[in-house]
């Protein structure tokens, strides 16, 4: 019998054969995992949102000398009052807005009608080959036979709606009941993470950890900003033009922002129709509007807000997106600026340590230090390496 010529080469390859095997179901293990207990998550990731947002304004109380736990409460006080005045304002105008509509519906339907019938009397004088109009006949006949199934479903759907409005309301108060119990003690928390840490691994651990934290918390940030700033703008442009439900319209405008493209795309359909409904030009100017407001905040409020939010120069935000847009299309444009940004924040911190160089300055531009201006973010950070000194 012969033996290999390189038994170790074979037994490593073996090794990293049955290593990577191993792996791959760990990792099809964790994703099924993941999938099994989805929605048990979903409290957690909308807590994870209020931390990010409530992070630096946390940090700030306790750096002038409050409690955290009195800081993570007053916030959260600011926070309701907030949502109360807006509350007290935007909804009983909503609702008008609803009611005006439902009384006026009929009136919308007739004039839909009288156009739908106006087409249709239009299309009886043109000439159309025989399989148009046998297509036609059979997708009413289809319509018709399946309008009882579809009620029955549409029904469904509304129980399902208020089931999961129900299950919405759960989660949002799960959410704040961990965004405060994770503010309160996220300086020990993650104390306790970088002790599982070596120590000659911890200030960089620590390092990316912040980086990630107050990327994404700015990032959250800007994004709410920016979309107030689109909603408010598409709200008074609607008004000027005469568009009806201009207060609704330029909050579902602002809510849709989050979305590019697709966002800004459905917004401007939906006042469109809206806007046809007083005349063809009201509904041409609807457009028109959401439009301008759209490239106004992408191109003025966008870079400026992102740029302080996440300390990223407008022109690397304009940058960023671009590329991001162009290379991964929808998924780019969303997580462009954050990549960016953390992207940019560890490149400093390797170059800086690798050269013995520093780039990062208190009045610099693309490399502005952040944490040269003592601000809420670097807190936690301090925190935690006088508790690992102690």
């Amino acid at each position: 019998m012969e033996t290999p010529k390189n038994p170790d080469r074979a037994t490593r390859a073996g090794i990293i054969a049955w290593g990577t095997i191993g792996w791959l179901i760990l990792a099809g293990g964790a994703f099924w995992l993941l999938g099994a207990i989805a929605p048990a998550l979903v409290p957690f990731m909308m807590g994870g949102v209020i931390i990010l947002v409530l992070r630096a304004p946390v940090n700030l109380l306790e750096a002038r000398g409050m409690p955290r736990a009195w800081a993570v409460a007053a916030c959260y006080v600011l926070m309701f009052t907030g949502i109360a005045v807006f509350s007290s304002f935007v909804i009983p105008a909503i609702v008008t807005q609803l009611q005006q509509f439902t009384q006026e519906f009929p009136s919308y339907y007739r004039m839909a009608e009288q156009w739908w019938n106006g087409l249709q009397g239009q299309a009886e004088t043109v000439v159309l080959p025989v399989w148009v109009h046998t297509g036609v006949s059979d997708a009413v006949a289809t319509i018709s036979s399946n309008l009882t199934s579809w009620a029955s479903t549409a029904a469904g759907g509304v129980l399902s709606a208020g089931q999961s409005a129900a299950t919405l309301l759960i989660d949002f108060v799960l959410a704040f009941v961990i965004g405060f119990w994770a503010l309160k003690d996220l300086p020990k928390v993650r104390v306790e993470l970088m002790a599982l840490i070596g120590e000659h691994r911890r200030g960089e651990a620590d390092m990316i950890l912040e980086t990630v934290l107050r990327v994404l918390g700015g990032y959250v940030r800007g994004q709410l900003m920016i979309s107030a700033v689109t909603g408010v703008l598409v709200w008074i442009g609607l008004a000027i033009v005469g568009v009806p439900y201009a207060l609704v319209l330029g909050l579902s405008t602002g809510i849709l922002n989050v979305v590019p493209y697709l966002g800004p795309f459905v917004g401007a359909l939906i006042a469109g129709i809206v806007g046809l409904f007083v005349s063809p030009m009201t509904g041409l100017l609807a457009v028109v509007v959401i439009l301008a407001a759209q490239q106004l905040t992408d191109v003025f409020v966008t870079p400026r807000v992102m740029s302080s939010q996440v300390d990223l120069h407008p022109l690397l935000v304009i940058f960023s997106l671009l590329v991001g847009g162009t290379l991964f299309g929808f998924w780019g444009l969303i997580l462009a600026i954050p990549v960016a940004a953390i992207g940019k924040g560890l490149f400093v911190y390797y170059y800086e340590r690798s050269t013995n160089r520093v780039i990062s300055t208190e009045d610099g531009v693309l490399f502005k230090s952040k944490c040269a201006e003592a601000t809420p973010e670097c807190s936690d950070t301090d925190a935690i390496d006088e508790e690992t000194q102690a």
